[in-house]
């Protein structure tokens, strides 16, 4: 005589299930569009630490009065609000006659703190992993 099916598995599995982002269980990655300036920086800042060891994806124009620095294939911007916070590019960027042009698919990592200034840097994801992430995004205008 056959056993019913076990429910224990599924059982332990629902709790997983019931605390998922529903746009993860989907695949979605939330994009990031706009211009950064000072007075968007907030938001940027807090969607950056909202998404610590997670995918993102930007297309933002970065306002030259921001006054982000670029050296040796990173770029470097500085925040004050919602903390005081470093965010580094590790790639992903161009120059622009009015500041810098960010286009590309992130995983925020925390760099830790230094000085009372927390510390993120984005690592840009292999081309094909950017590509299949870029296919399922659900925007999100800064501001």
């Amino acid at each position: 005589m056959a056993r019913p099916p076990a429910r224990r598995p599924l059982l332990l599995a629902l709790p997983a299930l019931l605390l998922a982002r529903p746009g993860l269980a989907q695949g979605q990655v939330e994009e990031l569009r706009g211009r950064l300036t000072p007075d968007t920086s907030e938001s940027f800042g807090r969607f950056v630490a909202d998404h610590l060891d997670q995918v993102i994806s930007l297309r933002l124009a970065l306002a030259a009065e921001l006054g982000a620095v670029a050296e040796e294939g990173r770029l470097r911007l500085s925040l004050d609000q919602p903390e005081r916070m470093q965010v580094t590019f590790f790639g992903g960027h161009s120059p622009q006659p009015a500041g810098f042009a960010i286009d590309s698919v992130y995983r925020v990592r925390n760099d830790g703190m230094q000085m009372g200034i927390l510390i993120y840097g984005l690592d840009p994801l292999p081309e094909a992993e950017a590509r299949r992430a870029r296919a399922s995004v659900r925007p999100i205008m800064l501001g």
